[in-house]
C-alpha cells in the first residue's frame, strides 16, 4: 500500500515486499547477539522475548528497522501467516528465546490477528501445549475478543491514556497480564505504587516497563533505574533485591561494540 508520497519520503529503501520474514537486520545483528550474550552472562536464567515493533504509518518500513505486520495488507493468504509464524518460530528457536512479543498498536493492529495468532500457536506449540510462549503489547482491545486460550503473557501498555485494565481484564486471564510503567513523562503515567496496587487487587501477573534502548544514556538510564525500582519491590524479603538484576547499561559498558 504504498503511495507515491510515502515513496518520496524513503527514496532510498527499496518497495516492501509482501513475503513476510522474521528476523534482525544484518547491521543491528552483532549488537543484539552481544547484548543476548552479556545478559544471559549476567543471569542464566533470564527469559529473553522477541518483539515484533508496529512502525507508524510514516516509519514503515525504516532504514534497518524494517516493517510491521501491516506491510502484508489487509488481505493475507493462510499461506503468508504460515510462512511468517514459522519464520518467527526459526528465530526463536535459534537464539533460544523464549517467546514472541507482538507490540499491538499502529500498523501491527490488523483484523486478521486472530487468525495469525492461531498460526503461531500451531508453530510454537506441540501436542501437549508446550514449547514457545505467545504475548502481545496492547494500546488497543480491537480484534482481540476470543484470543485468550493462544496468549501466553500481556505487557499492558497502561501508560497511555484510554487503556482500561478492566477491558482487558474482560478478555484475558488476570494470571497473564503486567500493567506497565513509563519511566518517561508519558501521558498516561502512573506510579509504582499504583501499579503494585493494580497488581495485588486484580491478582496480575506482574509490573513491566517500557523502554526504547535507544543508546542515549540519559534516557538508559531513567530506565535502569525504574527497573531497579520494581526489581527491588518486586524481590522476596529474604534474598537481596538486587540479585539477578540485568542492567543493560553495564553490559554495553563491558562489550562496548554493542552500543
Amino acid at each position: 500500500d504504498w503511495t507515491p508520497y510515502r515513496q518520496r519520503v524513503f527514496p532510498y529503501r527499496p518497495l516492501f515486499n509482501c513475503e513476510a520474514s522474521f528476523g534482525v537486520n544484518a547491521s543491528l545483528l552483532h549488537r543484539f547477539e552481544a547484548l543476548i550474550h552479556a545478559a544471559r552472562r549476567r543471569n542464566p536464567a533470564l527469559e529473553i522475548m522477541a518483539a515484533q515493533w508496529y512502525a507508524s504509518d510514516f516509519e514503515a518500513p525504516l532504514e534497518t528497522w524494517g516493517g510491521s505486520l501491516g506491510a502484508m495488507g489487509p488481505q493475507v493468504s493462510d499461506e503468508e501467516l504460515e510462512g511468517y509464524a514459522t519464520k518467527v518460530h526459526a528465530f526463536l528457536e535459534h537464539y533460544n528465546l523464549s517467546a514472541y512479543v507482538l507490540d499491538y498498536e499502529g500498523t501491527n493492529v490488523m483484523h486478521w490477528y486472530p487468525r495469525l495468532l492461531v498460526k503461531l500457536a500451531k508453530a510454537f506449540r506441540d501436542g501437549q501445549g508446550q514449547g514457545r510462549g505467545i504475548g502481545l503489547s496492547p494500546s488497543t482491545a480491537e480484534y482481540l475478543k476470543g484470543t485468550n486460550s493462544l496468549t501466553d503473557y500481556v505487557f499492558l501498555q497502561s501508560y497511555i491514556p484510554g487503556v482500561n485494565l478492566g477491558k482487558y481484564l474482560e478478555i484475558f486471564d488476570s494470571s497473564k497480564v503486567f500493567v506497565g510503567l513509563c519511566p518517561f513523562n508519558c501521558d498516561g503515567h502512573i506510579s509504582l505504587e499504583t501499579a503494585q496496587e493494580m497488581v495485588e487487587q486484580h491478582h496480575l501477573a506482574g509490573i513491566h516497563v517500557w523502554r526504547l534502548n535507544d543508546g542515549n544514556q540519559q534516557s538508559m538510564l531513567a530506565e535502569n533505574g525504574l527497573m531497579r525500582q520494581v526489581s527491588h519491590a518486586a524481590a522476596p524479603k529474604k534474598r537481596p533485591p538486587s540479585s539477578g538484576f540485568f542492567n543493560l547499561a553495564d553490559a554495553l559498558e563491558e562489550t562496548p561494540r554493542a552500543t
